[in-house]
Order: C-alpha cells, then structure tokens, then sequence
C-alpha cells in the first residue's frame, strides 16, 4: 500500500517531468509543489501568455482518467496530440458513460 510521502513523490515526480517536456518545447515553466489550490504549473511563452496546468500522475501501468472527449476536442498531426476546445460541462454531463 503506498504511503502519504510516496504519493506526494509520485505527484511531484509527474509535476517535473511534465515541466521538463513544456521546457524542452521552449516554454518557461515552473512547478509548485502542491501548494496551489488549483494547478501544479504555469507554462509561459515568448509573447508573455501564460496558462496553468493541473497535473495527475499515478503509479503502476495504468495512465489513463477516463475518455477525455467527453471534455475537450482531440485532434492528432502526425504524432502530435492537439487539445482544441473545452466542450460545455452540460454536454459532459449527458453522455451515458454505460
């Protein structure tokens, strides 16, 4: 059974490596540990924007949350995963998950 510490390691380890991919991409990138409410890291590019990230990391083989479709649309260039639009919480909600 994982302890409180090997959570919190497996969290922090998903936060850096996430950081580490937005850096490699030329992104500034900055983690917080787990001491902001709502997100893990905030991204920045050139121009100034910005965005934050809220990170889930989990132990074992298993990565996947559920069908991220319900929420937002996925589209794929090549090898290269798109997250386009937030799809409303009320169509979300609707779809029979069976």
């Amino acid at each position: 059974m994982a302890t409180g510490r090997s959570n919190k390691l497996v969290g922090q380890t998903g936060e850096c490596l996430v950081a580490a991919e937005l850096s490699r991409r030329g992104l500034i990138a900055t983690t917080f540990t787990g001491n902001v409410p709502h997100y893990d890291i905030i991204a920045s590019d050139e121009a100034g924007q910005h965005v934050s990230i809220q990170v889930k990391a989990s132990r074992g083989p298993s990565w996947q949350f559920g069908n991220i479709t319900l929420y937002c649309d996925i589209t794929f260039d090549g090898n290269r995963q798109i997250v386009g639009a937030k799809k409303s919480a009320s169509s979300a909600e609707s779809v029979d998950r069976g």
